[in-house]
């Protein structure tokens, strides 16, 4: 009886892990996660591909159609390049109807100082500054797009809204 109890305890362990594992991926789907700028440094530093990370506002009237461009660059550059979309918002709601309306299949970041409660752009800017120390950046100013080329040491940063894709071909080249 006792060894039928602690069979019947091993499957309820394995069934419960099971859709504890199941969960996280179904999670991993919607395409959301936090992230920090340590975590984004040790990402950046770790793949041998180039980066783009793009902050963008899925609340502003264009937020659809610029979810699709990310997605479009995405598809076509996801051999070469990890990209960083960190939207700026609160409201995962949103990203997750967005993400339903795309169709978007790439992570969507969320910092993670959005649960402070201060200003987005303040939580953007600070975010920046404790990143660009990580890369010994300490005068660099705030920004809303960087292309990194690791191999070849390009840092650009810049405050344009759109990614320059010109940018990613030239960076591409240096390989």
């Amino acid at each position: 009886m006792l060894s039928k109890m602690k069979s019947a305890v091993k499957v309820s362990i394995v069934l419960m892990l099971n859709s504890l594992f199941c969960y996280k991926i179904y999670a991993q789907n919607v395409g959301y996660s936090y992230i920090t700028p340590d975590s984004m440094f040790t990402l950046i530093q770790n793949s041998p591909k180039i980066s783009i990370i793009q902050y963008w506002v899925p609340s502003c009237e264009n937020a659809s159609r610029n979810l699709h461009k990310y997605a479009n660059l995405h598809r076509e550059n996801s051999e070469d390049v990890d990209f960083y979309f960190i939207a700026l918002t609160k409201k995962i709601s949103l990203l997750e109807e967005l993400e339903r309306k795309v169709n978007f299949n790439s992570s969507i970041y969320l910092m993670d100082t959005l649960n402070s409660g201060s200003d987005l752009f303040e939580n953007k800017s600070t975010f920046n500054k404790q990143f660009l120390k990580l890369f010994g950046l300490k005068k660099k100013e705030d920004f809303l797009i960087a292309y990194i080329h690791k191999k070849s040491g390009t840092l650009i940063f810049t405050n344009k809204l759109k990614i320059d894709e010109k940018k990613i071909r030239k960076m591409m080249k240096k390989k």
